[in-house]
């Protein structure tokens, strides 16, 4: 799923809406953007369409948990008993737009759980959106250049495509990146 729109892209190319030539080539620019961007900072952003019930190990009565988008339908299992006692990390995410992404509290030998929840962010940040989309554009736009290269040499405005994420696409979801999916 991409995480900005095709109407969005097309905005920021300045098609039209009825301009449908490009739609096929952009869907894949924001569907490998969307991607780069998710496996770059090693989460999804986007909620699941439902609660998915997750298995995870126990380590000194935490949790840590793919992103919780919600708490609504969230409960946590251990061997067919429903545990009602526990406590979410960070304190206070879901009101300031993260998710959660530690159980702790949970009084237990055990050394797996069971999670069912909605799991992503509670919305898609600004700032990973503004990413998809640079990146996305860049995508769609390197198609007009098979060997890397854009722009011309004989005006001085030659620029070597990478094939890497952008650089203001790495600013600017760098505050969204799990510390261990940073490359």
């Amino acid at each position: 799923m991409a995480l900005v729109t095709r109407e969005a892209v097309k905005a920021a190319l300045q098609l039209g809406k009825v301009d449908q030539v490009d739609d096929a080539a952009i869907d894949r620019a924001l569907n490998a953007a969307s991607t780069m961007i998710a496996d770059h900072a090693g989460r999804t952003f986007e909620q699941t369409s439902s609660t998915q019930a997750r298995m995870y190990e126990v380590t000194k009565g935490t949790v840590e948990v793919d992103d919780i988008a919600t708490t609504t339908g969230l409960t946590v299992n251990l061997d067919g008993t429903l545990i009602t006692s526990y406590t979410l990390h960070p304190r206070n995410a879901l009101a300031l737009g993260r998710p959660i992404t530690r159980i702790g509290g949970l009084l237990t030998s055990a050394t797996l759980v069971t999670v069912t929840a909605t799991y992503g962010w509670p919305a898609i940040p600004a700032a990973v959106e503004q990413a998809t989309l640079l990146q996305a554009l860049r995508l769609h736009q390197r198609r007009l250049a098979p060997f890397g290269v854009a722009g011309s040499p004989d005006v001085g405005s030659e620029v070597r495509l990478l094939s890497r994420l952008d650089p203001d696409v790495e600013a600017l979801i760098r505050p969204y990146c799990k510390a261990w999916a940073v490359a």
